[in-house]
């Protein structure tokens, strides 16, 4: 107790200890006006804010840091606190760590901000789905790792044992696992549509069970679909990943639509064909190019099958346009005389 009392009384300690904080402190904010001066000025003549935004934030834990490192290793080397440096260590080792998790989540909350509001194109988020729903599930789990990981380093530190409670976490985690299978399922649902793509919102698409709609919304449980009806379905993301999807609008928003028809044997293949294109192209939703075109495709019972076929703009179109080349083909063949047949049979009668 006695040499802890003149080793803390000692004058030469005091002017040593304040020393060192004051050269620790000077350290610090020449690498503050060196940052300054070099990174920060390159980081200005970049096109995107966020890199600003993100030395901003890690500015002031790089001069706490470095103010921690220069007094620890001058009071190493001066042998001024040598039975306490241990907890000193400990403590400065604890404070950055807080420090530098406190930032790093201020980081991550800076990139989900900027990325929702679009500004980061070169990922092309917007794109691919509603970054309002995905971004700040990458941010939430980020903030969580962060957390966890300082607490782990933190305990570690202090010599506190975290082996029990891994292993209560462990298990824990198995039976939340099994409990909410179905929720995490589409979780990753939802995280496969990001990564890959197969369809974004806007895109119309057709289900396994021939829904046919847009989408209105992609989120991280289940996708939101608009039917022509005006029904809105919620379908889990487990579900679009694992079973087949049509996506109409894929790499091109347009869409070709066909309609088929059949005429009498007796018909004139010719002039039917330059009949359907005059009729195809006279609608105002078919376009030029690529141009509409006339397929005759069999022999049937009753006549033979053609199909007329155009591309449209807007997939949204496709049965409004339909119903009027139907009213218009009908109309145009029975104008021109052309039959159009229907299923005959002849019966036989024997008398018995």
């Amino acid at each position: 107790m006695v040499e802890l009392y003149e080793f803390l009384f000692n004058s030469n300690f005091y002017i040593k200890i304040l020393s060192i904080i004051l050269a620790s402190l000077l350290v610090a904010i020449s690498g503050n006006i060196l940052v300054e001066k070099t990174i920060l000025k390159l980081v200005l003549k970049t096109k995107s804010t966020l890199d600003n935004k993100i030395m901003e934030e890690i500015r002031g834990v790089l001069i706490v840091t470095v103010f921690f490192l220069v007094m620890y290793n001058g009071l190493q080397w001066s042998n001024i606190g040598t039975p306490h440096l241990g907890v000193l260590k400990d403590i400065g080792t604890t404070i950055t760590t807080i420090y530098w998790t406190a930032s790093l989540i201020r980081v991550s909350d800076t990139i989900v901000k900027q990325a929702t509001r679009k500004d980061l194109q070169f990922l092309h988020l917007n794109q691919a789905t509603n970054t309002k729903d995905i971004l700040p599930f990458f941010g939430l789990l980020s903030k969580v790792t962060l957390i966890i990981g300082a607490l782990l380093i933190i305990l570690n530190l202090w010599g506190i044992d975290i082996r029990p409670a891994l292993a209560s976490a462990g298990i824990l985690g198995v039976a939340l696992a099994f409990a909410a299978q179905d929720t995490i399922a589409n979780l990753f649902g939802g995280v496969s549509v990001f990564m890959d793509k197969p369809y974004k919102t806007g895109d119309f698409i057709i289900t396994k069970d021939s829904y046919r709609g847009k989408v209105i919304a992609v989120g991280l449980r289940s996708t939101k679909i608009k039917t022509q009806d005006n029904i809105l379905l919620s379908i889990p993301n487990s579900v679009m990943v694992t079973d087949a999807v049509v996506n109409e609008t894929g790499l091109d928003p347009k869409l070709r639509i066909r309609v088929p028809v059949t005429v009498g044997y007796e018909s004139n293949l010719q002039f039917v064909e330059d009949l359907l294109l005059k009729i195809l192209d006279n609608n105002e939703h078919i376009l030029d190019e690529p141009g509409p075109s006339i397929q005759f495709t069999e022999f049937g019972d009753n006549g033979i099958h053609v199909v007329a076929m155009g591309m449209i703009k807007n997939p949204e179109e496709k049965f409004g346009v339909i119903h009027t080349l139907i009213k218009d083909i009908h109309k145009g063949l029975k104008e021109n005389g052309i039959e159009i047949p229907f299923p005959k049979r002849d019966i036989t009668i024997k008398n018995s």
